[in-house]
């Protein structure tokens, strides 16, 4: 969904939203210089892992969220605008990117095998295989976002075919933001839902932008079934139905402030690590991978449960006598650092607009 920062409403804890990309690769330069958020020891760990990672609905770049394991991602990126996709590739083959791999691959994932029509809109960030409904967004003052463009046949594949056909069967993790048609995705993904992936940041709907799309509690229900958890939401976006930010009414003389309704936002799930064994070397393999993720994303104390069990420590200690407790505490000191310089910038940011909106 296109991004308007005067309706984010980021989650306290959260860590990577908070952050443009420019920043981010500044803060991680350390990363890729062989210490992961802070700790050289479980950087060396990392080192023996590869992560194979998706970015479906990949306009404006491979997401920044995996930023701190980049050396270990082979990057796969998913976007059907064909424009805009060999920009993309072009941008990756030409410039430097912090990926062990990246490419992008022009085709449209789907529920089904077949041809369907791709709505481009004028806020092209809004583009969807579902037809927006502009009574909604008129609501809101957004159904200019929705002028139709053009519209333009596209190919969909079943997520599990595309994963056998592109040499992505092992992905472990999972970004979604293709603008309503989440659900139908995830549908198509039983063998990657089942067999491999650990993390989904899926975009979910609170009420019908486009119409006949999912909403949140069919997303929710549909992977908390395959053995995925909510941990919390990555953004929250809030609609005004009187202007664009907080306190824009001013400016319209009309209310000051208020907020506004949930209308959009992004979840990140895990698989429920309780659920998978720990009894052999692709298990603890599986289990580290869901651990440097769980890091990623802030998720230390959760981390630390899968690090601790019994399988995963074991094989912590004889292969790299990595003193657990240890290096999750350089973790959560590193990410105290950024969590503290991005509300600092956050306040910053929010003075400055109050400043305006004067």
């Amino acid at each position: 969904m296109q991004r308007v920062s005067g309706n984010q409403v980021t989650d306290t804890t959260g860590l990577i939203q908070r952050f443009k990309p420019s920043q981010w690769a500044r803060l991680t330069a350390a990363d890729r210089q062989g210490v992961f958020l802070g700790s050289p020891r479980l950087a060396e760990v990392l080192a023996d892992l590869e992560l194979t990672c998706l970015d479906i609905g990949a306009r404006g770049g491979f997401t920044n969220d995996l930023l701190p394991l980049a050396s270990a991602v082979h990057a796969v990126g998913f976007e059907p605008d064909g424009s805009e996709c060999r920009r993309l590739n072009d941008a990756a083959a030409h410039g430097q990117h912090p990926w062990r791999s990246l490419r992008f691959i022009p085709s449209a994932l789907g529920r089904n095998r077949g041809t369907q029509q791709l709505h481009l809109y004028r806020r092209r960030g809004c583009s969807s295989l579902y037809e927006a409904d502009r009574q909604v967004a008129a609501r809101f003052g957004r159904d200019g976002w929705f002028d139709l463009d053009a519209t333009l046949d596209v190919q969909t594949v079943p997520t599990d075919e595309a994963a056998a056909r592109f040499n992505f069967t092992d992905a472990c993790f999972m970004k979604v933001d293709v603008q309503g048609a989440e659900l139908d995705i995830l549908a198509s993904a039983d063998r990657l839902l089942a067999d491999s992936l650990l993390a989904i940041r899926t975009e979910v709907e609170f009420i019908p932008i486009y119409r006949d799309q999912p909403l949140f509690g069919d997303v929710d229900q549909h992977l908390r079934q395959r053995g995925f958890i909510p941990m919390g939401f990555m953004e929250m976006h809030e609609w005004r139905h009187l202007g664009r930010s907080p306190a824009s009414g001013a400016r319209l003389g009309q209310t000051p402030y208020s907020r506004g309704q949930l209308v959009h936002g992004d979840v990140l799930f895990l698989r429920d690590h309780t659920r998978m064994p720990d009894d052999g070397p692709e298990a603890t393999t599986k289990l580290l991978k869901l651990a440097f993720l769980s890091l990623t994303y802030g998720y230390v104390d959760h981390a630390a449960a899968i690090l601790n069990r019994a399988g995963v420590r074991a094989h912590l200690q004889s292969s790299y006598g990595l003193p657990i407790e240890a290096c999750l505490r350089e973790v959560s000191h590193e990410l105290a650092r950024r969590l503290t310089r991005a509300a600092w910038l956050s306040r910053l940011r929010a003075a400055r607009q109050l400043l305006v909106s004067r």
